[in-house]
């Protein structure tokens, strides 16, 4: 039987007071056969304000969409084998597949124990130190980016390595109101990529110019960058439990949801067995 795909296309799509912008009745916007696309299918696409030409160009993508959906499911319905149209079993298996997924989050999410003690933590990293050894430095720092014209250049220049007697919390107050920019890493552990973005560099040349208790200052094109190293750790030696902390808690929670769906598995078998649901044959039967 051949299919006719009919759109109705009209001026007033780019008209304000035409096509969904009211009218009467549910209008039809296209057709293949007896499929049908009607207009308030589009009309609860449009985003709010939309102007007539851009609501014409959506209106025709979604249309186009509409109809290639219905177009191609059509093609394979008149170019596919029987066989190769026999979906039936893939769908159960899909739904089967679908729904265990489902009752297994469910059980998860219903059972799953998320606190993480820091005491877990500790042992989890002390059993597993040869998985935080990383081949490139992680460090503690500040970066402050300010222009040598600036009148609290050298202020903040001297003060920075925090060794002039100026207090910290009043350097960190100069620094946000004097400089064009700062940022404070001493508070946890970045990797050297994480500064070498910072200051505009790559991470080789911050390997060799860093050290634990180093103050250096790089010119940028727009000011320049001063950055003290408060701690730092070597490439290829052990990295502290606290760089690691989340991903170790993420380890940690990820091991038993696996605990919780081998146990799922134990007691769905187990129970299956005890209530005669199931029974495994054995070679001589």
């Amino acid at each position: 039987m051949k299919r006719v795909l009919s759109f109705l296309v009209f001026a007033c799509l780019v008209s304000s007071c035409g096509f969904l912008s009211g009218g009467q009745g549910d209008r039809r916007v296209a057709a293949i056969g007896r499929e049908v696309l009607y207009e308030s299918e589009v009309r609860k696409l449009l985003p709010q304000n939309v102007t007539p030409q851009d609501s014409a160009a959506m209106v025709r993508k979604y249309i186009d969409t509409w109809a290639l959906s219905k177009l191609m499911l059509l093609k394979a319905q008149e170019e596919l084998s029987k066989k190769d149209k026999d979906i039936d079993a893939q769908i159960e298996d899909y739904k089967r597949v679908l729904l265990g997924y489902r009752y297994e989050k469910l059980y998860v999410e219903s059972r799953l124990d998320t606190v993480v003690s820091d005491d877990e933590i500790s042992s989890y990293y002390d059993e597993h130190t040869v998985n935080y050894v990383f081949p490139y430095s992680i460090l503690k720092a500040r970066v402050v980016k300010i222009s040598p014209k600036s009148p609290y250049y050298e202020m903040v220049r001297n003060n920075f390595p925090g060794n002039a007697g100026m207090d910290i919390d009043a350097l960190e107050e100069l620094c946000y109101s004097s400089a064009e920019r700062y940022t404070d890493f001493s508070k946890s552990w970045i990797p050297v990529a994480a500064l070498a973005k910072e200051i505009g560099e790559d991470v080789f040349w911050c390997e060799s110019n860093i050290s634990k208790g180093r103050f250096f200052e790089k010119e940028g094109e727009t000011g320049s960058y001063l950055v003290y190293v408060s701690d730092y750790v070597e490439p290829n030696e052990l990295s502290p439990v606290e760089y690691n902390k989340e991903n170790i808690k993420e380890t940690i929670i990820s091991r038993r949801k696996q605990d919780l769906l081998s146990k799922l598995e134990r007691d769905l078998l187990g129970e299956a067995i005890n209530k005669k649901k199931l029974k495994i044959y054995e070679y001589d039967e």
